[in-house]
C-alpha cells in the first residue's frame, strides 16, 4: 500500500517506521529541513520537504488526480495542517485518509470528519483519556481499547486461580452465566503462544485473554476472571488542567 504521512515529528516518525516494517511505500511529508533530513537518513522511505496543507506540496508526494496513493495520514501538531490536507487528499481521489485532532470539539461526533469527507478523526488525548478510565475502572484489566465509537470495547485480563473460567470449556461458562455477553477473541498462554479459541477450549490460571463486549456490561466481566469485589473510585486527585487532564 502506497501511503503518505504529513508530519515527521515523534507520531509521524513513529507511524512511517511501523508502516515500513509492514512493506508498506511510504512518503513522509515534513516541513522541517533538519527533521526532514533525520527520517531520510534513518527510514527507508521517500522525503518530501515543504508544508502538507499545501496542494503543490502533495503533490510531490503523489497526491493529485490519478495519483496512486491509497491512504493519507495527517499527524503533524497543528489541527489546521492535518485537517486541510486529507480534505485535499479526499479532493484528488485518495481513499482513505485519517486526521489528528488535538482540539477535543473535532472529535465530540462525527460531524466534522462527515462534512470534510476524512475517515478517521483521532484525538490522542481523547484515546489516552479513555484508556486511563477503564484502567481505573476495573482493576482487572491489563490494556483495553475501544471499538465501534466507544460502545464496546476490547480488554486484555488474566484468568485468577478459582475464576469461574478457570478448568471450565468455555461452551460451559455461557450456561453458567447467561448474563454476561462477551467474547473471548484471543488467548496468550505462557509456554504455549498465542491462539484463538473454540468452544471446547479449557482456561487455566494466568491464561491472558482478550475479551470483546459492550463497555456497560464490563464490570461482570470481572466475576468471570475471578475478581469478586469491584474496584469503587472514591477521591481522585489529577495534577494538571491540559486537555487530557479535562476529559
Amino acid at each position: 500500500m502506497r501511503t503518505v504521512v504529513v508530519g515527521g515529528g515523534s507520531v509521524g516518525f513513529s507511524v512511517a517506521k511501523n508502516l515500513v516494517e509492514q512493506g508498506h511505500d511510504v512518503i513522509v511529508i515534513e516541513q522541517d529541513e533538519d527533521r526532514a533530513a533525520r527520517i531520510d537518513e534513518m527510514l527507508d522511505v521517500m522525503v518530501v520537504t515543504g508544508n502538507g496543507a499545501r496542494p503543490q506540496v502533495l503533490a510531490q508526494a503523489g497526491v493529485h488526480q490519478g495519483g496512486d496513493v491509497n491512504l493519507l495520514i495527517a499527524c503533524t501538531d497543528r489541527d489546521e495542517v492535518n485537517i486541510l490536507s486529507c480534505w485535499i487528499a479526499k479532493k484528488a481521489g485518495v481513499k482513505h485518509v485519517i486526521s489528528r485532532a488535538r482540539s477535543l470539539e473535532f472529535t465530540d461526533s462525527r460531524i466534522w470528519a462527515d462534512a470534510l469527507g476524512i475517515d478517521e478523526m483521532i484525538s490522542p488525548e481523547r484515546s489516552v483519556a479513555g484508556v486511563i478510565e477503564d484502567m481505573l475502572s476495573m482493576r482487572s484489566v491489563i490494556v483495553s481499547d475501544e471499538l465501534w465509537n466507544g460502545i464496546a470495547c476490547l480488554y486484555a485480563m488474566k484468568v485468577k486461580k478459582g475464576a469461574l473460567l478457570e478448568g471450565r470449556p468455555l461452551k460451559e461458562v455461557k450456561d453458567l452465566r447467561p448474563d454476561v455477553d462477551a467474547l473471548i477473541v484471543y488467548i496468550d498462554r505462557q509456554g504455549e503462544g498465542g491462539f484463538i479459541p473454540r468452544g471446547n477450549t479449557v482456561l487455566k490460571e494466568g491464561d491472558l485473554c482478550y475479551v470483546v463486549t459492550l463497555k456497560k456490561n464490563a464490570h461482570l466481566l470481572e466475576r468471570l476472571f475471578g475478581i469478586e469485589d469491584s474496584f469503587r473510585l472514591r477521591r481522585i486527585m489529577i495534577a494538571g488542567g491540559v486537555k487530557l487532564a479535562f476529559k
